[in-house]
C-alpha cells in the first residue's frame, strides 16, 4: 500500500496509484563569471514523474507531479531514470500536489476585493512563492487598514492609527509589525521566507480577518437571540 499527500485530508494517507508516467524535461543550466556575464552553459534532462493517486479514506484523487535530476550530465543515466527511477541515481528537486489550494471556507464571506486578493496570495503560497507571498500579505494589510483608516501614509501610519482607534488589540499590532517587516524584507531585501515564516503570516492575518467576520456577524444574529423575560 503506498502513502502520499491527499489534498482533500490536507495528510498523508494510504492510497491506491491509479496512473503513474513519466516524461523528459531538458533544462538549461548556466554560471556567470565576477562580473555578473554568463560565460558557460549546459543542458540536463530532467525527469517529470506524473502520478495520479486516489486515498483510501475520502476516495478522493490527487495528481502528483515529482521533478528529479540526475546528479551527473549523463544520457545514460537520464535514460535509466525514466525507466526506473531509482532513489540512488537522482536528486528530487521538488514535488507539487492538485489539487491543493484548499481555501478556507470562511474566506468565501470577506469582502471581494480583499477575497480575491486572498486566494491569489493562497496560490502562492502553494506554489511555494514565499517572496510573493509575503508581498501579497503585506498587500491585503494595506487594503484592510485603508478601508478602516484610509490612505493616511505608510504600514507604520496605519497599523498605528488602527491601534490608536481600538480597531486591533497590543497583541495583535505586535503580530501585525512582524507580518509587516515580512513583506518589507521580501520587497527591498530580496528575503525568501520559510514556510514557517509564511504560514504565521497567514495565521496572523487570518485573526485580523475572522475578528472582522465575527464582528459582523454577531451584529446579524443579536435580534435573532431571543430576550430574558
Amino acid at each position: 500500500m503506498n502513502s502520499k499527500y491527499c489534498t482533500k485530508c490536507q495528510k498523508e494517507t494510504k492510497c491506491e496509484i491509479v496512473f503513474k508516467k513519466s516524461y523528459p524535461k531538458i533544462v538549461e543550466y548556466f554560471s556567470k563569471n565576477s562580473d555578473g556575464v554568463v560565460n558557460d552553459k549546459f543542458y540536463r534532462i530532467h525527469v517529470l514523474l506524473y502520478e495520479i493517486s486516489e486515498c483510501k479514506g475520502c476516495e478522493e484523487p490527487t495528481v502528483h507531479i515529482t521533478e528529479y535530476c540526475p546528479e551527473k550530465d549523463n544520457p545514460e543515466l537520464s535514460q535509466k531514470i525514466l525507466s526506473g527511477l531509482p532513489d540512488d541515481s537522482i536528486k528530487h528537486i521538488s514535488t507539487f500536489c492538485f489539487p491543493n489550494e484548499n481555501y478556507p471556507e470562511w474566506v468565501k464571506s470577506l469582502d471581494t476585493e480583499i477575497m480575491k486578493v486572498y486566494f491569489e496570495t493562497f496560490s502562492l503560497k502553494t506554489k511555494k512563492m514565499y517572496r510573493f507571498t509575503a508581498m501579497g500579505l503585506r498587500l491585503i494589510f494595506d487594503i484592510i487598514s485603508t478601508k478602516k483608516v484610509r490612505d493616511i501614509g505608510g504600514f507604520d501610519k496605519k497599523l498605528k492609527k488602527l491601534f490608536d482607534e481600538n480597531f486591533i488589540s497590543k497583541s495583535q499590532y505586535d503580530s501585525l509589525k512582524i507580518l509587516i517587516e515580512a513583506g518589507n524584507a521580501a520587497t527591498h531585501r530580496y528575503f525568501e521566507s520559510t514556510e514557517e515564516v509564511i504560514e504565521t503570516c497567514f495565521m496572523i492575518l487570518d485573526n485580523l480577518l475572522k475578528q472582522d467576520l465575527i464582528t459582523y456577524s454577531s451584529k446579524f444574529i443579536k435580534n435573532k437571540i431571543p430576550k430574558r423575560n
